[in-house]
């Protein structure tokens, strides 16, 4: 799944912003 939304990133089909609300959502979700 992060793999998935950092290759978007590089393809510029994400907003970093957007990129990092997903990773930060599943570091949570894994720490939980």
């Amino acid at each position: 799944l992060l793999l998935g939304v950092r290759k978007e990133l590089e393809c510029g089909k994400l907003s970093a912003n957007v990129a990092a609300l997903m990773e930060e959502l599943y570091q949570n979700y894994r720490n939980a």
